[in-house]
């Protein structure tokens, strides 16, 4: 086991945050298969509220004879981050090294944030000798009033071989009764490799496969001294590559203004092979719904969506849904109802079950 993951930030106020986390491995550079500019899209719904903080961090790979700093020129949203990488920390994998740097994006963000909740991040580098993109996280802080967050974030990189357990404990503060989710990306050498993270008794299950993989851990663990454990299980025959890369783990805890949204079925009617659902949509909190959509799922398929204007507190809306379900290998018996929408920037989903 070597490399570290070190504070980038950690602290508590009156607000929201969000993470949003991009993984590959895109070839960057002018041999052949690669591409001399990679553009990404970042999604970051706007909370309405004061942008207090916003980081990015980069995890680039690159060849062991790589000269330092990378030579590659990164824009979000066609400002420039930076025309070279520096990076903070540099660990060794099996025939290449994982470089991570961290970046204030504050001042490119501030005025760009609510006029697209999608930014680009772009890449250039048309040198020979590969790199490739492998992580961007972003980091974001709003001060909202009549809510409360609190973040720790750890950067840098930890490498793990089979059979290995690394153990975080990143800075927390005292629970105010938010939700809690941990957030990490996980970097696999081998479509055998298997993980499994474990946060304060949460896991997230067997992780298998080869790829980078964005891990979100809800947990309920109230104290302020949060183990982070990831494991790189041991396999009964030694393969290579085996080196895994740990990157990026934040931990958040968000608690937002009275917010209860639900739908209620109306109706149903299926006369032959045509189905219509008639829902009202409530918003019963303290803050607008915005972005919602509801769909009509049946048999694994999507049969209908409507999208929804930003519907007040204490307002509520009709939709009518209707479908032709002619088409699917079986007639349903029933369907679900799902409503996804955006309260100050953060997801919430409301389903319900309606017989056909």
């Amino acid at each position: 086991m070597e490399g570290a993951l070190d504070k980038l930030i950690a602290e508590v106020g009156r607000g929201v945050t969000q993470v949003e986390m991009l993984v590959g491995r895109e070839a960057l550079g002018s041999w052949p298969g690669a591409t001399s500019k990679l553009t990404l899209w970042a999604h970051l719904p706007p909370a309405e509220g004061k942008l207090v903080h916003a980081y990015m961090t980069l995890g680039l790979e690159a060849a062991t004879t790589a000269s330092l700093p990378l030579r590659v020129k990164v824009l979000l949203d066609g400002a420039s981050v930076t025309r070279e990488v520096k990076p903070q920390f540099t660990v060794e994998l099996d025939e290449t090294k994982y470089h991570k740097a961290a970046y204030d994006v504050r001042p490119i963000l501030a005025k760009r944030l609510g006029k697209g909740w999608f930014h680009r991040l772009q890449f250039i580098y048309d040198l020979v000798q590969p790199v490739y993109f492998r992580d961007a996280t972003f980091i974001l802080l709003y001060e909202v009033e009549g809510a409360r967050y609190a973040i720790s974030a750890l950067t840098g990189a930890k490498v793990l071989e089979p059979g290995e357990v690394s153990v975080e404990y990143p800075p927390f503060y005292n629970s105010f009764g938010g939700a809690r989710t941990a957030s990490l990306i996980i970097h696999s050498p081998y479509h055998e490799s298997k993980f499994e993270v474990v946060v304060a008794g949460a896991s997230s299950g067997a992780i298998q496969g080869l790829g980078s993989f964005p891990i979100r851990v809800p947990f309920t663990y109230r104290g302020n001294l949060i183990p982070v454990s990831i494991k790189y299980m041991k396999h009964e025959y030694p393969f290579y590559p085996k080196r895994a890369v740990i990157t990026d783990i934040v931990l958040e805890e968000v608690k937002l203004p009275e917010s209860r949204v639900d739908i209620e079925i109306v109706s149903t009617e299926l006369v032959q092979d045509r189905v219509k659902v008639k829902v009202i949509v409530k918003n019963e909190g303290d803050v607008t719904l915005k972005r919602a959509i509801v769909s009509l799922v049946a048999l694994g398929g999507q049969l209908a969506q409507k999208k929804l204007r930003a519907l007040e507190a204490g307002s509520v809306a009709e939709v009518e849904l209707m479908a032709d379900i002619s088409r699917l290998p079986a007639k349903p018996s029933s369907a679900v109802v799902t409503l996804i929408g955006y309260v100050l920037g953060k997801r919430v989903e409301v389903s319900k079950e309606v017989r056909l």
